[in-house]
């Protein structure tokens, strides 16, 4: 498809085939239920994750002012951000969870920590950022 809708040269497009397991990533309702209700997140609930590391440059503050954004004119959407800052990047990390608490987003963004069960996290989600 790529080689038909841009202009990228066809020797310049790889195809990856399996790129993703999807055994692994496939969202079974069991596991995408046991998820959300872990974090409180009903059925009504349009869930968008965010998984990586703090660090700048992610784009955690493009999240938060999507957030901000999207909470005014959807009540059913929450975040979730699921990782955790790497060494030497806690002040960051802080920083994002502060700037979320001061524009009054405790109610619509579920910092998660790391998880070691990705998988089954991003099954719970509509979309991934």
């Amino acid at each position: 498809n790529v080689i038909d809708t841009t202009p990228v040269p066809p020797e310049r497009v790889i195809t990856l085939f399996d790129a993703v397991d999807t055994d692994l990533f496939s969202p079974g309702r069991e596991r995408r239920n046991n998820v959300r209700r872990q974090f409180g997140f009903d059925d009504s609930l349009v869930i968008v994750g965010f998984v990586g590391r703090f660090s700048q440059g992610k784009g955690h503050e493009e999240l938060l002012s999507a957030a901000d954004t999207i909470r005014k004119k959807r009540e059913n959407v929450r975040f979730l951000v699921v990782g955790e800052a790497s060494y030497g990047e806690e002040p960051y990390e802080r920083r994002i969870r502060s700037m979320a608490h001061a524009m009054g987003l405790d109610a619509v963004v579920t910092f998660a920590g790391f998880r070691t069960d990705v998988p089954a996290v991003m099954s719970a989600n509509a979309t991934m950022t």
